[in-house]
């Protein structure tokens, strides 16, 4: 599975979200945003622009050892350009769960792969207007799928969504009301 995160503007909290949610239920993370998810990690990291020209037997030997070494997946904007990256990727999301910090300006590739959309966000009006266009993109670039928003604390945010998706027992301080719109459930 691939989930895109996306902040509705700098400072929401889109990196240490992606982070919290990937180190609690020991998730795959890929940086597609400005390097600071690669650097927080602190794990081995993997260049998926490398995989440029490879055939499909090298990628899916490839996407099995990325799925068992849980590498930081870093992706460039020459993953947005040739097919093998994004193929990869989706190769390893059909065996691991991947978290994509996607900044602010998600790549449209991206955009189009992954199954589900978060985005952080606050309650200012700057947030919620481009809250609002994110989720337009999102809604367009899938057949009228919704993308959720997250708001509040973004660390219990994350710790309430390893618990309820991924079935990992940790306890956020609070509960908290962090959806905006309806509940997640992955079938």
């Amino acid at each position: 599975m691939l989930i895109l995160v996306v902040g509705a503007k700098g400072g929401t909290g889109t990196t240490r979200f992606v982070e919290t949610l990937v180190t609690s239920a020991r998730l795959i993370g890929l940086d597609a945003a400005d390097g600071a998810l690669a650097g927080q990690l602190r794990r081995p990291r993997y260049a998926l622009q490398d995989v440029v020209g490879w055939g499909e037997q090298r990628l899916a030997e490839q996407a099995r050892r990325l799925a068992r070494q849980r590498p930081t997946l870093l992706w460039d904007v020459v993953c947005d350009v040739y097919p093998q990256p994004p193929k990869l990727l989706q190769m390893v999301a059909r065996l691991a769960t991947v978290v994509i910090d996607g900044g602010i300006e998600p790549s449209p590739v991206l955009m189009k792969s992954a199954d589900q959309a978060l985005i952080i966000s606050l309650d200012d009006p700057a947030a919620l207007y481009h809250e609002a266009c994110l989720k337009a993109r999102w809604k367009e670039a899938h057949g009228g799928l919704e993308a959720k928003a997250v708001v509040g604390n973004v660390e219990d945010a994350a710790r309430a969504l390893a618990r309820e998706w991924f079935g990992v027992q940790v306890k956020p301080r609070k509960a908290p009301d962090f959806l905006r719109g309806m509940k997640i459930t992955f079938k």
